[in-house]
Formats: structure tokens, C-alpha cells, sequence
């Protein structure tokens, strides 16, 4: 039996919104036990200690990076120890910008904007848009119904139905 030696690789790359990041391998005995023993953010971070998987306890946003220098590149040490010893290793996590749609970007700007009058859409770091919350609900459709209300219509899906008689 010997000590351990991390083989797996020292970085990964994941998108933003998941918490798998991957799962680590060493040589040595098979008994294994994996910790999180270091690193600026290893509160972050989970691991599966007799797998070796490795995750986020939340998942990242690219937006709003939460590493402890705000770059999305997270930095946790990992180790791995059996009967004879231990073997260490650094590992960088970097978090990419996955495609959003639209719904969701605005459900954030909604949701973290902190005055509730006014909502944004922010583009590298400059406001393009302003919207007040009247503008939202015209948006969303909500305006639509209640002038099909007041006509004395109704709508269907996104269409208006015929007026009431």
C-alpha cells in the first residue's frame, strides 16, 4: 500500500448555474478518503469524499462572480488521504457565462434590483434600459388582457377573441 497522488487535473471549467464541477482520481490504495483541506473559496465547494466528486454547494453566477477576488476563477485545495499518507493539490475552477434567455435575465433584474420602481437591463456595466413595473406587466401581456377586458372581449392565447354581443 502507498500514499496517495493526485492524477486528476489541476483546473476545471464549468458553465454558470450547475454545481458539478468533476471528479478527482489518485493512485494508491482504493480507500481513498477526499477532503476539502484549503483555498480562498473553499466554502464554496462540496466533495463526495469516498468518490472524489467535486461540486458546488450553490451554483455560480458569471454575473455576479462570488470567488474571493470577484474574477470566476475559484480557487479550493483538495486532499486525499489513506493509512500510509496524503497527497494535496490546488485547483482552479473557472465558471463561464452559459446562454440565458431572456426570461431569466429579467426575472434577475427583477429580483436583485434594489429599488422596486424601476427595473434595468445592464449591459457590461452601463445601463441600456430603464423600465417601470408598468412597462413589465405590458410586456408580459397583462396590458393586453385588460384592454380585451374593457372592450368587452376576451383573449385567446395571444390573439383577442370576438366581442361580446
Amino acid at each position: 500500500m502507498a500514499a496517495p497522488t493526485i492524477t486528476s487535473a489541476a483546473t476545471f471549467t464549468v458553465d454558470e448555474n450547475t454545481t458539478a464541477v468533476g471528479t478527482l482520481t489518485a493512485t494508491g490504495d482504493p480507500t481513498i478518503v477526499w477532503s476539502i483541506s484549503g483555498g480562498a473559496d473553499q466554502a464554496r465547494f462540496l466533495i463526495n469524499s469516498v468518490t472524489g466528486a467535486i461540486g458546488f454547494a450553490a451554483a455560480p453566477d458569471h454575473d455576479l462572480p462570488a470567488d474571493a477576488d470577484a474574477d470566476n476563477v475559484y480557487a479550493v485545495q483538495v486532499t486525499a488521504t489513506n493509512g500510509e499518507g496524503a497527497d494535496s493539490q490546488t485547483l482552479a475552477v473557472t465558471v463561464n457565462a452559459a446562454a440565458e434567455t431572456l426570461p431569466d435575465k429579467l426575472e434577475q433584474s427583477i429580483l436583485n434590483n434594489p429599488d422596486p420602481s424601476v427595473q434595468r437591463h445592464e449591459r457590461k456595466d452601463r445601463v441600456t434600459h430603464r423600465h417601470s413595473p408598468k412597462e413589465l406587466l405590458e410586456a408580459a401581456g397583462l396590458a393586453a388582457a385588460r384592454e380585451a377586458r374593457r372592450q368587452g372581449g376576451m383573449m385567446r392565447g395571444t390573439r383577442f377573441g370576438p366581442p361580446r354581443t
